[in-house]
């Protein structure tokens, strides 16, 4: 299907159950972020168009009836199985580690810098990611090498902002898009990705090449979020790891909740997570009454304490 700027004008302003059209009044008048709506994502309402909005920042002119891309982060990626992505595992991907932060998007345009996160260019997100482009490495200089031309997307660690994974601080550069629409999500591959950072002291993730079959396995027993997964023909899908999957189910479960999860149904935990982590619900049961009133980072502070006793 061909995206256009009239095509996805129309689109959006045809569907305001599923992408909002959000006024950005602190950076412009016709500036705006197209970012689908939260049911979209619990009913799985997801079309092309929907997917290609997840944060995009155009210039939407009603006179004209066009959204002109500003910023064009990437298109929305869904998890193993999920909507029915997989591959052979014979396949030969491209596997970047997940970086466990927040995304900042990055821009030169009209000799300015413009950053914006998936949703805003001006909530405290924006503000910090911006700060942290400003003064790690010289990601600004790369962008305005590059000019309104490309957009840069990172993902921001930030000491204030803790994330299921702890990540080392700083900012982390994972892609680069033409900001057109019916462009891939990508424009550089890895290793050129990682000469850019290095001549600009950026960041970046780790990343592997090898068979599908091989980053499945792998993703089995890492302590990070897991990976990102692209073939060569541009197909994409994420792997998220058991261990990401478990402590961020834990660390944010209502005290209701995870009382249950503990005590009252073990054979739906063993099939949700695995037999290899019922040692983790007795550990947690022996802990239960300061662990159900914790906040997140306390209760994954004592998660972490169990991965590190059993290594």
């Amino acid at each position: 299907m061909e995206l256009s700027e009239e095509y996805m004008y129309d689109y959006v302003h045809a569907n305001p159950n599923l992408v909002s059209i959000k006024d950005q009044p602190t950076v412009g008048e016709n500036i705006k972020v197209l970012k689908y709506k939260k049911k979209v994502f619990y009913k799985n309402l997801w079309t092309p168009e929907v997917m290609e909005c997840r944060g995009t920042v155009v210039w939407c002119s009603d006179e004209t009836k066009r959204l002109k891309i500003l910023q064009r982060p990437p298109t929305k990626t869904f998890n193993r199985f999920e909507n029915n992505r997989d591959l052979p595992l014979d396949t030969m991907v491209t596997a970047p580690r997940k970086i466990n932060g927040f995304m900042g998007a990055l821009t030169f345009i009209d000799g300015c810098p413009f950053v914006s996160t998936t949703g805003s260019c001006d909530s405290p997100f924006s503000k910090m990611a911006y700060q942290m482009l400003m003064m790690r490495g010289s990601a600004f200089k790369l962008a305005e090498s590059y000019g309104a031309g490309i957009t840069w997307t990172f993902e921001i660690v930030h000491k204030d902002d803790p994330h299921i994974v702890p990540e080392d601080t700083g900012v982390y550069l994972l892609s680069a898009r033409r900001t057109e629409w019916n462009v891939p999500s990508r424009c550089f591959d890895e290793s050129t990705l990682d000469k850019l950072a290095a001549e600009h002291s950026l960041k970046r993730p780790e990343w592997y090449r090898m068979h599908f079959g091989d980053v499945v396995t792998m993703n089995q027993t890492v302590n990070h979020e897991g990976f990102m997964v692209y073939t060569d023909d541009g197909y994409e899908m994420k792997l998220k790891s058991p261990r990401y999957i478990v402590s961020k189910f834990l660390a944010r479960l209502s005290p209701i909740k995870l009382q249950g999860v503990l005590f009252n149904d073990p054979i739906q935990f063993e099939s949700r997570f695995g037999g290899e982590f019922m040692l983790l619900r007795s550990f947690l049961q022996n802990r239960y009454t300061g662990f159900l009133g914790a906040t997140e980072q306390q209760r994954l502070s004592v998660i972490r304490e169990f991965f590190r006793l059993i290594k």
